[in-house]
């Protein structure tokens, strides 16, 4: 199974040496959009100046989820903004002639 990595970044950053890992990288993204609200929710202080970057193995960045402030949403919000954070354009369907 892959090695995901959660640093943090912001006018401090830390990055994560060890990681850890995920069935897959959606499980993985679950859990940096959860640690980003719950990093919101601990230190109101980072809402918004902070992210959650996830990496691959190899360092590449997978996706990033900014810090939610909780105490101004609820944790269905919040993980709702997490999730509008980190999506991605969906690639068009052709229609068969």
């Amino acid at each position: 199974m892959p090695r995901y990595n959660f640093d943090l970044a912001g006018s401090q950053s830390v990055s994560d040496q060890n990681g850890m890992v995920f069935l897959n990288c959606y499980v993985a993204g679950r859990f940096a959009k959860e640690l980003a609200a719950d990093l919101g929710a601990v230190r109101p202080d980072l809402c918004g100046r902070a992210s959650v970057i996830m990496t691959d193995e190899h360092r590449t960045e997978i996706t990033y989820c900014v810090a939610i402030c909780s105490s101004r949403l609820d944790r269905h919000e919040a993980n709702a903004v997490a999730r509008a954070s980190t999506k991605r354009p969906r690639p068009e369907r052709r229609r068969p002639s």
